[in-house]
């Protein structure tokens, strides 16, 4: 037979469980905008100026990409993030999911795109994407026959979590231990 006692412990552990879980959820996000190719002997390119045209998923609202790659060997590895800037620039975005990237390999589509594809890896963020973890894949098709700063298009799809915070969790199991030890009057 199970106490009282018991019971409330099995609760408070089951409940502490639950909120201390990460909460992983989908996100798909597709952006278009500008490749501009940047100068140096690495040779870097940079999807900067690309607007998020559709997001699925993911804990808030983002509306700008950003990333950085040099493009002399496979695999090429750079960074980046997708955010909502802010109004007049001198505060942080309230929501940014900044992420590594590794381009793994890339193809010639028609004789004028070059699309590039590999995964990406979230890193850290702000808002609601501050201590978000997981990843997935992406790929950029880029207009090579439109002039110096050709059109591109970025499709980023993976799984995150959102993992609470150290604090929240030693919160939570202060709680449970004051309850545990409440003795019955």
């Amino acid at each position: 037979m199970i106490n009282s006692k018991s019971l409330r412990a099995s609760l408070l552990v089951t409940a502490l469980c639950i909120a201390c879980s990460a909460q992983a959820t989908s996100i798909y996000l597709v952006s278009q905008g500008y490749y501009l190719p940047g100068a140096g002997g690495s040779n870097p390119y940079s999807g900067d100026n690309e607007s998020v045209a559709v997001q699925l998923g993911g804990y808030g609202l983002l509306s700008t990409l950003s990333y950085t790659l040099p493009l002399d060997v496979l695999p090429r590895s750079g960074t980046g993030f997708f955010e909502i800037p802010p109004f007049d620039g001198t505060v942080p975005p309230a929501e940014r999911l900044n992420f590594d990237l590794t381009v793994t390999g890339f193809s010639i589509g028609a004789p004028t795109f070059l699309i590039l594809y590999g995964t990406w890896t979230a890193v850290s963020g702000l808002g609601s994407y501050q201590g978000v973890t997981g990843g997935g894949l992406f790929s950029t098709v880029i207009n090579l026959l439109s002039g110096s700063v050709p059109p591109s298009y970025s499709v980023f799809q993976g799984e995150i979590e959102a993992v609470p915070e150290p604090a929240t969790i030693a919160a939570l199991a202060l709680g449970c231990s004051v309850l545990l030890g409440r003795r019955r009057r």
